[in-house]
């Protein structure tokens, strides 16, 4: 009977298993890929504010990021929403903020490690990734 028994968890991408128990330098050159990968300025010192959700909230979220008075860089990831992208590209920039729009992104353990910050909604699996 016992063998029927497993022990488990939350599934997650294995490219975030083990992020953690990285050491230092494979993890410093991890985040380096990917801040070529996602075309982010790795000499900027301004945090990276990482927000992915969906449709009216994603925008709305990013009008309030955008109020910070800290620069930051700010990267949207907007998934599959083409016409998204058309209302963020009409959103002004404040000239202290930075701004990365992606779309679908099929790396996302890379640019979690990049963010200093991630915004969006949070859920079990988000958390766990993170």
């Amino acid at each position: 009977a016992n063998e029927r028994i497993v022990v488990s968890g939350i599934p997650i991408m294995p490219g975030f298993k083990h992020a953690a128990e990285r050491p230092r330098a494979e993890a410093m050159a991890a985040m380096a890929k990917g801040m070529t990968d996602f075309d982010l300025d790795d000499s900027d010192p301004r945090p990276v504010v990482l927000l992915m959700s969906s449709g009216k909230l994603l925008i709305e979220t990013y009008k309030e990021i955008a109020k910070i008075e800290t620069p930051i860089r700010i990267v949207v990831v907007m998934g599959r929403q083409a016409d998204v992208r058309d209302k963020f590209e009409a959103i002004p920039v404040p000239p202290r903020h930075a701004r990365t729009l992606l779309g679908f992104v099929t790396d996302m353990p890379n640019l979690t490690r990049c963010a200093d910050v991630l915004v969006g909604k949070s859920g079990g699996l988000t958390i766990a990734e993170a």
